[in-house]
Formats: C-alpha cells, structure tokens, sequence
C-alpha cells in the first residue's frame, strides 16, 4: 500500500430532505446507539499522513501487554426449548433489557447511552465527558479514562481484544480542538489503565462514520473519503487506498465511509459513493481483491448510510438501503460473495443477527403495515411480530452456549 496519503477528497454532502420516510426518529442515519447528544453538524476533513503517536505520557502505552485479560464471564445454560428472542438486547427510555430464554425481559441497566459488553457482563456509557464502566455482576461503575482536557465518546468493545475498549476523543480547548462530532482514535484498558492514542493525524466520527474492529484484535478501520485508514496494533496507522484493490476513480471519484468487518476478519465492506449513487465494497485483505454492488439512488440525506452487518458466518450480509425507489429501499440481504439480493425485506432497518444466524431481529413495516419489531428465520424468511414495544431499540444479541471452560 503506499506509504504517503493522496489528497483528501471530501466525503458527500447529499442535501437533507427527509430520511423519516425510511426510518422512524429514533433510528434514523444510523443504527448505532448514540452515545452524547447531538454537538452539531461536522463537515469532513483531510486526511493526512499520521504522525508517531502523542508523546503526552498520561496518554500513551508503551507495552500494550501490561493489561490482564479479563476472565470470560460464565453464562447460563439455554434449554432446548428456549424462545428464539432468547438473548435479544434492546433499548427502550427506561433503559437497556434483555429476553431471557422463558421470552421475559430483565432489565441490565438503567442509562440509555449505554453499549452492552458482548458478553452481558457491563456497559460503558458516557458521563461527564468521560468513559465509565457498569460491572453487572458487582454493581461497580467506574470511570475509565479521567481526562480533565478531553471529550471521551463513541464507545465500542472490542470481540477481539476485551482488555481494552475503543473511543473516539477530542481536545476540549486550545487549537487541536476538532469539530463537535469529530475527534481522534484512543483506546483504554477496562481496567481503567493504558489510555493509548492510536491516531492523533486522522479525524473520525462525523460523515467517516464510526472505526470498526476486526474480530482478531489487530486492525482497526477508520476514517474515509478518497482514502481511509487501517491502524495496525503492532505497526500502527496505514493508508486504505480502494486503488490498491484494483478499484480505479475512472468512472467517477469513489468515496468510502462506516467500514464493517466480517467475521474470518479478512474482509472488509465499506459503505461506498459513486455518481453521485450509494453502494458497497468489499476488499478481501488477504487476496488483494476488491468487489462493487448494489448501487442505487439514494433519497435526500446528510452523509453516508450505515455500515453493513455481517451475518455470523461471513455469507450474507445486511443493508439498510436509504433509496429514492421504493422498490429499492428498505433493509436487503446480501450474498456477500456476489453482492447479489437474496431478499428485500421492505421499509426496514435496525439489523440484528442471532449469534447462530439462525433469526434476524429488525424494526420495519414489511407489510406496509404499522411500524414494529420483527423476527426473521432465516432459513425460510418467514415473518414474525416480536411482543416488544414498537419504538424499541434494537441493539444486540448474546446467546449464552453453555458454562465457560475457564480465563
């Protein structure tokens, strides 16, 4: 890949018209959970070659190896008559809950800005421009990072490397003070040590979207525009040029946003716009290969649509589609090999795949009917209404297999 940045081309700005006619207003843009309220509206911003990491010692770590790894919590049997839901977290104004296996929800936390750990163990959420913990099991919550200068947000665990959890940051005065909903890619250890700036050149969140973590611990995608980027944990920052993959500007400049990860961690989707239309790419980062699909024109909007959520076992592939043509827009199940549609299921977003793939949870209106939360088979797709409230909030799935075998 090459070693120097090209020049920054700027992310599309696609005028706002009304999203809400695909989304209700607690999903719109995005189906990320919102982790500070909105600052402001941010414009994208060049991309330059990063420099070393920052010398400030309260936030650099040196031996990334000095933060134990947490032991894995012991989840509970599911018996075999469990209800598909079983797992199912969701977000509702009095807090994030989870289905249990009898189809009953229990409440895990009672803050609305929280990010479930994978496991069901905690929850990080924002408070007072830091990152705190919620440790389900002993009622603990602490704060993470205890920054007096800087504005922690955009939590994420990471699968890959749970001793550690990513965020964005941004200075709260002086000169290096980016836009409101921009800022640069940190990590913290969860045990509150180990505050480590990744990148301080290359500002993220915003129209880039959000950093995606690949499920193997070493590589973060961020940023976008004409060029994103790939921190690498044991080399750092690294130019992502779609070039490099054989895909060339010479039917129009080609932009990328919200990377997503699939889940062999080899490949690559990036949300990607081409005259003046919205599609996907997927790169194949151990083949060198790159592949285009599922274009089309997309309604009035600001930024990008939300990345792609992969299926458990990296074959399918789910995508809100923000189109001008009904027939069009709405949530589409990819093959991911071909980017071909295997199935259109209506005005819909908010994708959440069981961990087996076996369901697909999502909020829509497939039927043209009133909007609510659906469950999906996917093996035949048929459809069924989920006893949740209507505005819920979809945000993740954890299906405990059986007791743990140990840290």
């Amino acid at each position: 890949m090459r070693s120097t940045l090209p020049k920054q081309k700027h992310l599309v700005k696609v005028s706002l018209l009304c999203i809400l006619v695909l989304l209700p207003a607690q999903v719109a843009c995005s189906s990320a959970t919102p982790l500070t309220p909105p600052l402001g509206t941010a414009t994208a911003s060049a991309t330059t070659t990063p420099s070393p990491a920052a010398t400030d010692t309260r936030y650099v770590l040196t031996t990334p190896s000095a933060v134990p790894r947490p032991t894995k919590a012991t989840p509970t049997e599911v018996p075999a008559d469990a209800s598909p839901e079983a797992g199912l977290v969701y977000r509702i104004g009095t807090g994030f809950w989870i289905v249990d296996a009898q189809g009953q929800s229990t409440q895990l936390i009672d803050r609305t800005d929280a990010v479930i750990s994978p496991d069901g163990s905690g929850a990080l959420y924002w408070e007072t421009n830091d990152a705190w913990l919620a440790d389900f099991s002993t009622g603990e919550r602490r704060n993470l990072t205890q920054s007096t200068d800087r504005h922690e947000s955009n939590l994420q665990w990471w699968p890959g490397r749970p001793e550690y959890i990513i965020f964005v940051y941004r200075q709260l005065e002086g000169q290096e003070k980016p836009p409101a909903t921009e800022g640069y890619l940190a990590v913290v250890g969860v045990n509150g040590q180990g505050y480590r700036v990744l990148d301080d050149q290359t500002l993220i969140g915003g129209p880039s979207g959000q950093p995606a973590a690949s499920s193997d611990g070493q590589t973060i995608a961020y940023g976008g525009g004409g060029t994103g980027m790939l921190y690498h944990w044991d080399t750092g920052p690294e130019v992502f040029d779609p070039r490099d993959f054989g895909l060339s500007d010479e039917q129009g400049e080609l932009l990328i946003a919200n990377p997503s990860w699939a889940p062999d961690g080899q490949r690559l989707a990036w949300i990607v716009h081409r005259e003046s239309q919205f599609g996907i790419a997927v790169f194949d980062l151990q083949l060198g290969t790159a592949w285009l699909g599922h274009f089309y024109d997309p309604i009035g909007m600001d930024g990008f649509p939300p990345a792609v959520t992969w299926s458990p076992d990296g074959r399918r592939m789910a995508v809100v589609a923000m189109a001008a043509d009904p027939q069009k827009m709405g949530l589409w199940i990819l093959d991911s090999a071909s980017l071909q549609g295997e199935r259109h299921l209506g005005r819909a977003s908010n994708p959440v795949w069981s961990p087996d793939g076996d369901w697909l949870a999502f909020a829509g209106s497939p039927d043209e009917s009133e909007w609510r939360l659906w469950l999906a088979n996917t093996g035949t797709w048929a459809l069924e209404p989920l006893a949740l409230m209507p505005d819920a909030y979809l945000a993740g799935w954890i299906r405990p297999s059986g007791p743990a075998s140990g840290p």
